[in-house]
């Protein structure tokens, strides 16, 4: 414990004592991991989005005309217990009727049509657990009584399957190559400091100090460097995403949404601190190794 105390205390020594070329490291670790950051919160919001696209399958179910109250009731009830059914919404034939005469206002003749006849009949709106189950839902549904007309394009369905596995697949291998990205820079940052205090390195070894003396304060004080960096990174990401989110919602015009600053802080600040501290560590142990033999 005491040998643990004093190498945190030499590694934040020579961090303050090398303070333009702490600042340096500081900055570049920061400038990396926050490219990093930038395609964490990417993949977040690929995978938040693709959720929300695959939620907003539905399949629309019309019921015979003439069918009773109870009828429509019942059908409801046994949509309702089929596996992979989400939620049923009942839409009646009286509101659809509404609707139209609203969106259709601007146009006489269709507003004189609908008002002498209401073409609409009782009918559900079914959302899905999953867009896999689409198919056998669609099945079990035409299978019940007096069920008139089921509305659902396979096609569409299979293109957003699609259209969410390939937004998933994305991210995981840009993620993976900004990851390699970061990591090949900080080591090459963390190397230049080493580089730097060479002599200091040497003299340590001359006096007799051991290899893991010598490197364990150098060890934490790459640490700090990559931790400091991390937070730093990380609050400069959040800032940024907190502030663009409205924008971005607003634009989209809520066809989907971006993962909120509660959905993702937590990641973030444990990615950019994992990653720095975890590149701080590995790459101040492995480029002081050249300097330990004199």
């Amino acid at each position: 414990m005491r040998n643990l105390k004093y190498f945190m205390g030499q590694g934040g020594r020579g961090l303050a004592a090398n303070g333009l070329m702490s600042i340096a490291s500081i900055s570049i670790v920061a400038a990396s991991i926050a490219i990093f950051g930038i395609f964490i919160l990417l993949g977040i919001n690929m995978n938040y989005i693709s959720e929300q696209v695959e939620y907003q399958v539905e399949i629309f179910v019309e019921v015979e005309r003439y069918a009773d109250v109870y009828t429509v009731q019942n059908i409801g009830a046994q949509i309702e217990q089929i596996e992979g059914v989400r939620a049923v919404v009942p839409l009646s034939a009286q509101a659809q009727l509404e609707q139209a005469l609203i969106d259709n206002a601007d146009d006489p003749r269709i507003v004189g049509r609908l008002e002498r006849s209401n073409p609409f009949l009782e009918a559900f709106q079914v959302f899905l657990n999953d867009p896999i189950y689409a198919a056998d839902v669609e099945r079990q549904i035409s299978e019940i009584y007096r069920v008139y007309e089921i509305d659902n394009d396979p096609g569409f369905v299979q293109w957003i399957m699609d259209f969410a596995r390939t937004l998933r697949t994305a991210s995981v291998w840009i993620i993976i190559i900004l990851a390699l990205v970061a990591i090949f820079i900080i080591s090459n940052t963390i190397k230049l400091g080493m580089f730097a205090r060479r002599r200091e390195i040497n003299i340590m070894k001359y006096v007799g100090a051991t290899n893991w003396f010598i490197r364990w304060p150098f060890v934490f004080e790459g640490m700090f460097v990559g931790l400091i960096g991390g937070v730093i990174s990380a609050g400069i990401m959040l800032w940024g995403y907190n502030a663009m989110i409205p924008g971005f919602n607003d634009w989209i015009g809520g066809i989907v949404d971006m993962a909120s600053i509660a959905d993702v802080w937590q990641t973030v600040l444990f990615a950019h601190l994992l990653l720095g501290g975890g590149i701080g560590i590995v790459g101040s142990a492995l480029s002081i190794r050249k300097y330990l033999f004199v």
